[in-house]
């Protein structure tokens, strides 16, 4: 199920059976008359959290809040409501085993790279000893081409997987034996 699109990476287009799950029911009616807020913080949940958006490259959950936020035109001083907290809780309990795996391994990913970013080779024990092993550190780095792959092949299937759920979905009714 798709709550929300986005053709071009900026613009959302919210798919009307959204307002039939409660919570974003509640949150249309609770600003019934404010078209603009509704949809820039149906915009927030969709960029904040949707697998598919430009800005889950930001691992961090505050950065990426700050720069969505930012970005959809919520007044800097905005923090989600309830109403939007709740949205933004029913919208990830739709993520497939494979979104969250996805997920996990890019947070790995983002671990390892900033424990990479800390390595200071230059730093030595109270011996004059360095701190870090280089041979470890090269042997880390000669990995990190396979994980990228990983990673990337890891993002393709996910993205090939929901273009195969989304050919199935939508107004298109399968004839009876079609998927034998």
């Amino acid at each position: 199920m798709r709550l929300f699109r986005s053709s071009d990476g900026f613009n959302v287009e919210i798919d009307p059976e959204v307002l039939l799950i409660k919570a974003f029911s509640d949150l249309y009616m609770d600003r019934k008359g404010d078209e603009n807020i509704i949809r820039k913080e149906f915009a927030y949940v969709y960029f904040y959290l949707d697998m598919e958006s430009d800005f889950m490259h930001e691992i961090d959950d505050d950065v990426r809040h700050e720069d969505v936020k930012k970005h959809v035109n919520l007044p800097a001083n905005w923090v989600p409501d309830e109403y939007v907290v709740e949205c933004c809780e029913v919208f990830k309990s739709f993520y497939t085993i494979t979104a969250k795996l996805l997920r996990s391994t890019q947070r790995v990913a983002d671990k390892i790279t900033k424990e990479l970013d800390e390595i200071d080779l230059s730093a030595t024990d109270k011996n004059g000893k360095p701190i870090y092993d280089i041979k470890k550190i090269i042997d880390s780095a000669k990995a990190v081409p396979g994980l990228m792959e990983t990673i990337v092949k890891a993002e393709n299937e996910y993205i090939r997987g929901q273009k195969e759920s989304n050919k199935n979905s939508g107004s298109k009714v399968k004839s009876m034996y079609e998927d034998m």
